[in-house]
């Protein structure tokens, strides 16, 4: 077993079990990544002046995060190095969504990095949405609910298409609608709810596949057997509690136990334990 411990205001413990000679832990990134967020430029942006039927708000994006703007005013926004292509082009996204956040139309636009900050003007609105259904299939049972994100991915750009919730009835279908310039890879990550309980299940999935318009994701064939009534057991030695479960998890490749205390979490302690070392509870003396 490895420990390590980091963090400021957070105090984190992260434990590792089944550690072998020669293997490699990272912890956070391996890499320093402080050049990629450099900003190349500043995109003055402007969205159409004309109204959307319907909107509620309008947003702007470069590729990663949005800004909320109004129609005919100019947004600044900083164009990041990590997100100009090859051709010293990136991308502009302005769009125009309804009180839930569904989009009802897009303005978009790929211009070129220049020598000097660089004013977009968005001039229309387009409606023609690529609508992508996730068909939810075979159902586990006890499970009830689903709640899917969808995000288009390209290179170090990522596009969010929102979230989606609905109740499970056998094959369920959940849509999102796609802007057509964003037709590239996609992360699909669907978190799964069992009836009368807070147990969750997660399905995370990235593929080119996610842009077709229909797309099966079988549950039944992805999901592991549920994993329940998690807790921390007292011992008659108070440095050694034990932290059970209910539900077998043979079949999973890692066992993550993770503790957070007290109350307001400042304290996190994560236990990973690997197939060849994992058993039903943990047993660890926290320092």
């Amino acid at each position: 077993m490895v420990t390590i411990a980091y963090g400021e205001s957070i105090q984190h413990l992260i434990t590792m079990t089944g550690v072998k000679p020669g293997d490699e832990l990272v912890v956070g990134e391996k890499e320093d990544e402080g050049e990629r967020g450099d900003t190349v430029r500043m995109a003055k942006v402007r969205l159409p002046s004309a109204d959307v039927p319907g909107a509620a708000r309008l947003r702007v994006s470069l590729g990663i995060g949005a800004t909320e703007t109004r129609a005919g005013a100019t947004l600044a926004l900083p164009i990041l190095k990590r997100l100009v292509g090859s051709d010293r082009r990136f991308r502009v996204l302005g769009e125009a969504v309804d009180d839930a956040g569904k989009p009802l139309a897009y303005a978009f636009a790929a211009p070129s990095v220049g020598e000097a900050d660089v004013d977009v003007p968005l001039e229309r609105w387009h409606t023609d949405f690529r609508d992508v259904r996730v068909v939810l299939t075979s159902p586990p049972s006890g499970i009830d609910r689903a709640s899917a994100t969808l995000a288009m991915l390209a290179g170090d750009e990522r596009w969010d298409r929102g979230r989606r919730d609905a109740a499970i009835r056998g094959d369920t279908t959940i849509a999102f609608a796609i802007p057509r310039p964003l037709a590239n890879d996609a992360l699909l990550r669907v978190d799964l709810g069992y009836e009368g309980s807070d147990d969750r299940a997660s399905v995370l999935q990235r593929s080119p596949a996610f842009v077709a318009d229909d797309v099966k994701v079988d549950l039944e064939k992805l999901t592991l057997p549920r994993v329940s009534n998690a807790r921390v057991e007292r011992t008659p030695d108070e440095r050694r509690p034990v932290v059970r479960w209910e539900g077998s998890t043979k079949e999973a490749d890692a066992t993550i136990a993770r503790l957070v205390w007290p109350a307001t979490g400042e304290h996190v302690w994560t236990i990973a334990t690997s197939r060849s070392s994992k058993r039903r509870s943990t047993r660890a003396t926290p320092t």
